[in-house]
């Protein structure tokens, strides 16, 4: 598992137009699943247009 402190700091170097942190487990797609689909679907809706 990779720190989620050091997940920070790579997301950084790779200067990404937006993040977003969703308060879960390891397991997002398992523990917050509905989360996890709004968060896709609102990427492609802002990838999209």
């Amino acid at each position: 598992m990779i720190h989620p402190d050091n997940e920070r700091r790579m997301v950084a170097r790779m200067n990404p137009r937006k993040t977003v942190e969703l308060d879960a487990s390891h397991a997002s797609l398992a523990s917050r699943p509905v989360e996890v689909c709004d968060l896709i679907e609102l990427a492609v809706r802002e990838t999209a247009s």
